[in-house]
């Protein structure tokens, strides 16, 4: 609420952000939901790893995973980083229970999202929801 930007002002991400970059989720994820009023969590955590996608059995940009907290509620939310010393969109979150002890949480890649090498232009899916 108190800065001086807007989600749908922020560049895109690159196609593969660097591995060690800061992430910043936001979203409502249930641990901080009290049962009255879902509360807006923003998370700092790092890309830790890269998971290969494919769209149609080709390879397509990779999704993230990184270290911040995903739970649900978080999936469909603001997945941010920087880059050139700016906020850009990195992607979606999407909360996911693998292993036997520990939920993890991806970042779909933007450019997926998009599908950027398609040749159909890119836009922020932010743009004019947050003013």
């Amino acid at each position: 609420e108190n800065l001086n930007y807007s989600i749908s002002s922020l560049p895109l991400c690159s196609a593969k952000a660097k591995q060690g970059a800061k992430v910043y989720i936001i979203g409502y994820p249930s641990y901080a939901n009290n049962g009255l009023t879902p509360t807006r969590i923003v998370t700092e955590g790092i890309i830790s790893g890269y998971k290969p996608t494919f769209i149609d059995g080709s390879p397509s940009f990779p999704d993230y995973y990184v270290s911040n907290k995903i739970d649900s509620g978080n999936s469909g939310g603001a997945a941010l980083s920087i880059e050139d010393n700016h906020f850009c969109l990195l992607g979606i979150t999407t909360w996911l229970s693998l292993g036997d002890y520990e939920t993890q949480g991806i970042v779909q890649n933007i450019c997926s999202v998009f599908l950027k090498d398609s040749g159909i232009p890119i836009k922020n899916p932010f743009e004019g929801l947050f003013k």
